[in-house]
């Protein structure tokens, strides 16, 4: 019998190469203590090591009876699966250790032996991309992913997301020296797949594309992850980040096409009814053209500000907060003119331009907004305030503002 265990990605348990054993939801303290005796499998665990490790320190009563409890349901647990039936867990003086005389390899050793030997065989190039690619072919994800919230999960997760990305930036540096960018380009999609928050694999991915003359590809690539990252957290990206844009900014302007290209490149794919929705930097660039033209044109154009908080003023719950700004998005499309922009400014805003309109009009849509919000998203517990002023010409000062809100 052989036996497999993946911990990226997911925790799986492969007998003879078929999955055989998987995580579930449910009794998450058996779940964790036998992650942690298949981690540190190569010795017997102390009881009092796993004290900590299953939440029993601290509190009543003895947790010898309370582990030895949880041990037994554990050992319940394996035998009622659809593993070999086998003594798995071992007692010994006073320690626990699953049983070293079941043979078995983890992920997780594969993945650091390979990238140790990666790294031995430095001075032989192709030997050692042998070596990254066998360790980035282990990773499929994260560390045990779903025990993310307990301490010891997290430190292994670290380590190992480390290595991971010293793995794509010495096989980025292997295929960059060998002018074969192509399949590093499909690995750092991949990894984005696995790891989609990582501002590091979006670095990585961009500087690929650059190298490769796609420098529109790699503007939508950054533009992705600027509109993610507000969306997640109301963050810009880092400054290393926004330096990176501005090289790709640098590069496009210096690109050289006839007027058809360009009009082409221009021309909307896709282009429907409602307000135009685009990156922050570019309503920003957009805001500013209109500044100077408004003093000599006279148009009329406002600012209107969405704010999303629960009924104290505070961020409501992830959950919440992402359903609302999705249908609060949703309504600021539909409820605009085609000549009408919009972005997301923070992970808890929205930013309009209206143009052509004046205040007492600018009331009616925002009214009409809130309406098509409500009838989207329903949810008492969260709020949705407004602020509109007219746009500032560059000579001019602010007059004044004008407050609302939405309780939905």
């Amino acid at each position: 019998m052989k036996l497999h265990i993946e911990m990226f990605g997911e925790f799986t348990i492969y007998v003879d190469g078929e999955k055989n054993f998987q995580y579930e939801g449910r009794t998450r303290k058996l779940w964790n203590l036998l992650q942690y005796l298949l981690v540190n499998r190569n010795r017997p665990v102390p009881q009092a090591e796993l004290f900590s490790i299953a939440h029993l320190d601290g509190k009543k009563g003895k947790p010898e009876n309370s582990l030895k409890n949880l041990i037994y349901r554990l050992r319940g647990l394996l035998e009622e699966s659809d593993l070999p039936k086998e003594d798995y867990i071992l007692c010994r003086r006073g320690a626990y250790q699953w049983n070293p005389e079941i043979s078995v390899t983890l992920d997780i050793e594969v993945f650091e032996q390979e990238y140790r030997e990666a790294m031995a065989a430095a001075g032989n190039m192709e030997n050692s991309l042998v070596h990254y690619m066998a360790a980035l072919e282990q990773y499929h994800g994260v560390f045990l992913p779903k025990s993310q919230d307990e301490e010891w999960v997290r430190e292994y997760s670290a380590h190992y997301q480390k290595l991971f990305f010293n793995c794509m930036k010495e096989a980025y540096n292997i295929f960059s020296q060998k002018k074969d960018l192509g399949f590093m380009e499909q690995l750092c999609r991949r990894s984005i797949e696995m790891q989609p928050q990582s501002e590091e694999l979006y670095q990585l991915y961009i500087q690929v594309l650059m190298q490769q003359n796609q420098h529109k590809q790699a503007l939508e690539v950054y533009a992705s992850y600027e509109t993610m990252l507000y969306k997640e957290s109301g963050q810009k990206p880092s400054e290393s980040l926004q330096t990176l844009y501005r090289e790709i900014i640098k590069e496009l302007n210096n690109m050289h096409a006839d007027i058809s290209t360009v009009k082409n490149d221009l021309r909307e794919a896709n282009a429907g009814n409602g307000a135009y929705y685009c990156p922050y930097d570019i309503f920003k660039n957009m805001y500013r053209l209109l500044a100077r033209s408004v003093s000599r044109t006279g148009q009329s154009v406002y600012l209107l500000l969405f704010t999303v908080s629960d009924t104290r003023g505070e961020l409501p719950t992830i959950k919440r907060l992402n359903a609302s700004m999705r249908s609060l998005q949703l309504a600021i499309g539909k409820s605009l003119r085609k000549g009408d922009v919009y972005s997301q400014y923070s992970g808890t805003q929205y930013v309009v331009m209206l143009q052509s309109i004046n205040e007492e009009n600018g009331k009616m849509v925002v009214g009409r907004i809130l309406k098509n919000y409500e009838q989207l998203y329903q949810e008492p517990k969260v709020v949705v305030n407004f602020m509109l002023e007219p746009l500032d010409p560059v000579e001019k000062i602010p007059e004044g503002i004008l407050l609302g809100g939405s309780g939905c």
